[in-house]
């Protein structure tokens, strides 16, 4: 895991499981609070919360 993600993660933006790049998650983490709302993964995957 990257650092930016790690820090996505830490601060409880985004789960452990989440497959955003970590640079992407941290910069929606920036401008918009929280990245994902969004990202189009599937949420059985990355188990994140819901989008829109």
């Amino acid at each position: 895991m990257d650092m930016y993600k790690e820090m996505c993660v830490q601060q409880g933006y985004v789960p452990s499981t989440c497959t955003m790049d970590g640079q992407m998650c941290w910069l929606l983490v920036n401008s918009q609070g929280d990245p994902c709302k969004g990202c189009n993964e599937d949420r059985n995957k990355c188990k994140g919360r819901k989008n829109g």
